[in-house]
């Protein structure tokens, strides 16, 4: 890795041979409480087929509560690591670290982003500096995502916007006709390359955007800067999908920063200048939070509901993040069935609902220390119940329908026990009381009512309805703050700016 005090060349375009001499990246990643997977992304970073006196890594830690930076500092001392006194956020993050590569005596061609916790191979970068070097016209290039637990399927390379619904479709097409490289709307910024030059242009994300939306943001603002936004096929990537841990019990966090971002960036850029794709989200948010009254989970609503309060006033401050969406009080299995002993008869009967083995294990060893004879029955997540898709196809909906008005007649049971992130709609009509677990073993519990779910879930429609057709409209043609915000593509995120004083420090 190359020293601060080194020099180095300026980086050389391709010469008349067509060979290409390598440029000098930086490498730009955050990380919060994620250890040991950025350790091992750092480990690959060590292996990869790239000159190491030609890049540089620059890291980000967002106040982390576990020992990354004890062990960064000790295992990989070449790491530029930067250390927040708070959660900054992705957006911000990623400001600080392309700030301190930018403001470097070195003169990088390229930054390089990466999430923390992704998984590169060796010829992950040289490719995309390949397909740079050989197209001028290309301001950002992204390497094409793979699911880590299923390594050979593709999750994405590069992704449109459909600005009719507000949201974005994943591009999966394969490799061709020798093309290695296809435009596309948006890269995601778990592996990101763009060029400096372009960067210096467009500026940095919009912090605005606290974690999700702002390389959608930055992405669009390139195009509009008349650079092209692709992705490559043989340049790889192992990452997860975000939404796959939406359904957590930190999901109301998720959500609010969602759908604020998500209406942000579609008033923003959507090319006709129409609020259609804004309100269509705004539509289906409130969709599937009414359905989420039926699964237990209406608290979803509540950072639904904050992230759109807040997003009318234009109010884009991190508290509302950290506030969003009020939960249920979560306890230990242990803890929960304290308050179960007193509710249930000693031989209660018990549905459970679980996929995973350890969760089913460690339910069936505690329960029967505060019960003497459970009833167990064991159910699949594949039975009676609009599921967490929300399949609005009529054959199934009215076959799920029928389904689950048969359930309103059948006795209940005392208890039903399931995973916070695969729970049914046919979970409140199923047992008096709902338990929610989630892989640490904790949860909460809940009362079940399915009068108060159908009435929540009918107001929880009409909200969707005012706020998409009133709410909206009115709040984009008359407050200040929210016009301001949607025509300002981020004052905060401009390269000369200093970063914040006293809230970090280079390592």
């Amino acid at each position: 890795m190359s020293n601060f005090s080194q020099e180095l060349e300026a980086p050389v375009k391709i010469s008349v041979s067509g060979e290409i001499t390598l440029p000098a990246v930086a490498i730009v990643s955050v990380t919060y409480n994620r250890c040991e997977p950025l350790l091992f992304l750092l480990s690959r970073l060590r292996e990869l087929n790239y000159p190491g006196e030609l890049f540089d890594i620059y890291l980000v830690d967002n106040a982390s509560a576990d020992d990354t930076v004890a062990r960064v500092t000790q295992e990989f001392p070449e790491v530029r690591l930067t250390c927040s006194k708070e959660n900054l956020g992705t957006s911000a993050g990623f400001n600080t670290g392309m700030r301190n590569a930018l403001a470097n005596e070195q003169k990088y061609e390229y930054i390089w982003l990466l999430d923390s916790d992704a998984e590169a191979e060796a010829d992950t970068l040289i490719h995309l500096i390949q397909s740079m070097q050989l197209d001028p016209s290309i301001g950002i290039l992204g390497s094409t995502v793979y699911d880590p637990d299923n390594r050979d399927r593709v999750v994405a390379t590069g992704l449109h916007i459909d600005w009719n619904k507000g949201g974005v479709s994943l591009v999966k097409t394969g490799c061709s006709d020798n093309k290695v490289v296809n435009n596309v709307e948006l890269i995601a910024a778990c592996s990101l390359l763009i060029r400096t030059s372009v960067c210096e242009d467009v500026g940095l994300w919009d912090e605005r955007f606290w974690v999700y939306w702002g390389d959608t943001d930055w992405c669009q603002r390139v195009i509009q800067s008349g650079s092209k936004v692709c992705g490559h096929f043989k340049s790889r990537v192992w990452h997860r999908d975000w939404a796959n841990t939406q359904r957590n019990l930190s999901a109301p966090v998720v959500l609010y920063d969602d759908l604020r971002g998500g209406l942000l960036f579609n008033i923003r850029h959507n090319p006709d200048g129409s609020l259609a794709g804004a309100r269509h989200l705004v539509l289906k948010t409130y969709f599937k939070g009414a359905m989420e009254h039926l699964t237990m989970r209406g608290y979803f609503c509540r950072a639904f509901d904050e992230a759109i309060k807040d997003f009318l006033v234009g109010d884009f401050n991190r508290r509302g993040m950290n506030g969003a969406g009020s939960i249920p009080e979560i306890l230990t299995i242990e803890e929960i069935c304290m308050t179960l002993e007193n509710l249930l008869p000693n031989n209660p009967n018990i549905v459970v609902n679980l996929s995973n083995d350890e969760q089913r294990n460690n339910v069936q060893t505690v329960l029967p220390q505060f019960f003497s004879q459970p009833q167990w029955k064991y159910i699949q997540s594949d039975l009676p119940g609009l599921r967490q898709d929300f399949n609005t196809n009529y054959p199934y909906f009215r076959k799920e329908a029928v389904q689950l008005l048969k359930l309103f007649f059948k006795q209940r049971d005392d208890l039903i026990i399931t995973e916070i992130g695969k729970p049914h709609i046919y979970t409140i009509m199923a047992a008096r009381y709902t338990l929610m677990i989630d892989d640490s073993g904790k949860g909460f519990l809940q009362k079940n009512n399915t009068f108060k779910g159908v009435v929540n879930m009918i107001k929880t429609l009409l909200k969707g309805v005012k706020t998409a057709y009133i709410d909206l409209p009115e709040a984009y043609r008359s407050n200040v703050s929210l016009q301001e915000a949607v025509a300002d593509f981020g004052s905060s995120s401009q390269i000369s700016e200093v970063g914040r004083s006293g809230e970090s420090k280079l390592l």
